[in-house]
């Protein structure tokens, strides 16, 4: 291996590195915001489309103060079968934890809500 092919693959790693600990930090410390101001309310799932050459995205709202945000989620193609037969998910409500002083910030409980399919308002299978 040569000297340019060395600080090539030397620097795409870096930033590769550098990438990781910022998606790491970004979300530790967006928990971190959440966990000091949390607020428990209730998010219903508004669709579940394709998002991505082979993903599926779980979209859902919730209301804080009267104001009504909206978010997205990637899901599994498991999920997506099981949601299949039950009009997409559309209307399944879950708990979700939001920040009272940023309402966009959320915590939610993902293997809870797609593998346990703990919902609050659909019976366990």
């Amino acid at each position: 291996m040569n000297s340019n092919q060395l600080y090539y693959r030397t620097v795409f790693f870096i930033i590769i590195f550098g990438i990781v600990a910022y998606v790491v930090a970004h979300n530790t410390m967006e928990e971190a915001a959440v966990r000091e101001s949390p607020f428990e309310t209730t998010a219903t799932i508004t669709s579940l489309e394709k998002c991505s050459k082979n993903g599926r995205c779980i979209y859902y709202e919730y209301k804080y103060e009267g104001k009504k945000y909206k978010a997205r989620s990637r899901t599994d193609f498991m999920f997506a079968g099981w949601c299949r037969n039950k009009n997409n998910c559309v209307g399944l409500k879950f708990k979700i934890i939001i920040n009272k002083d940023n309402p966009k910030q959320q915590i939610v409980e993902w293997d809870k809500v797609l593998d346990d399919k703990n919902f609050i308002n659909y019976p366990k299978d």
